[in-house]
């Protein structure tokens, strides 16, 4: 397994739910604003949730397409997980740094470009699997 390259860990937090909406649902972290972040963007991450793991797709930065407030956010779809995570801790491991933050037209170019994401975040870890 790569190095982490950063670790967070927070509360999930009620969002305004577009995600979800979009068929996209994420994990928005309830997040100190004065502590340090990685640097925006787009990173293939692990989620750890009540002693299990997950591969997941971690946003940091503004929801350039979502919400135009420019204020920090914490976001991860995780891949394979479809129950509730408000009000749980969770410890996300950043991995690899995948894209940069981009704005989209609609929700769709966001669900479109999230599967790719997941796609890409998916191979970096069944190859890691595989090469060790």
């Amino acid at each position: 397994m790569p190095r982490i390259i950063f670790s967070l860990t927070g509360e999930v937090m009620c969002g305004n739910e577009k995600g979800k909406i979009a068929d996209i649902p994420s994990a928005k972290l309830q997040i100190n604003y004065a502590e340090s972040l990685p640097a925006f963007g787009v990173y293939a991450t692990i989620v750890h949730v009540d002693g299990n793991q997950y591969y997941g797709v971690t946003n940091v930065g503004w929801r350039q397409t979502m919400d135009w407030s420019r204020k920090e956010t914490v976001e991860t779809f995780i891949l394979d997980y479809s129950s509730d995570l408000y009000g749980k801790t969770v410890t996300i491991d950043f991995y690899k740094y995948l894209r940069e933050t981009i704005e989209f037209n609609s929700l769709d170019e966001v669900r479109h470009q999230v599967n790719k994401d997941c796609d890409a975040a998916r191979s970096i870890f069944n190859n890691l699997l595989l090469c060790c």
